[in-house]
């Protein structure tokens, strides 16, 4: 998780902020509106900088070191395999 901690860092989480405070936003629309649509949600999780913040959000977690169905574990991720994610989901 080192080496995406320091990517990050490098690319700053400043820009994930603004995705967080939407997906923020889309919550709080949706806890008073059981029926609303969530018109940009994909393009709030397929920003790497948000995913990379997420990423390094959950690297503390007991389960972090633990190898996923792909062998690599959650300390293995680079900023680019964050963006090759975040080209998945778009």
């Amino acid at each position: 998780m080192e080496g995406l901690r320091k990517e990050l860092k490098e690319y700053t989480s400043n820009k994930s902020e603004k995705y967080a405070v939407d997906l923020e936003k889309i919550y709080a629309k949706n806890i008073a509106n059981k029926e609303a649509k969530n018109d940009n949600l994909r393009k709030i999780l397929s920003n790497e900088y948000f995913l990379a913040n997420c990423f390094e959000k959950i690297k503390s977690n007991t389960g972090a070191l633990t190898p996923g169905t792909d062998k690599e574990t959650e300390d293995e991720i680079t900023f680019d395999k964050v963006k090759n994610v975040a080209l998945q989901i778009r």
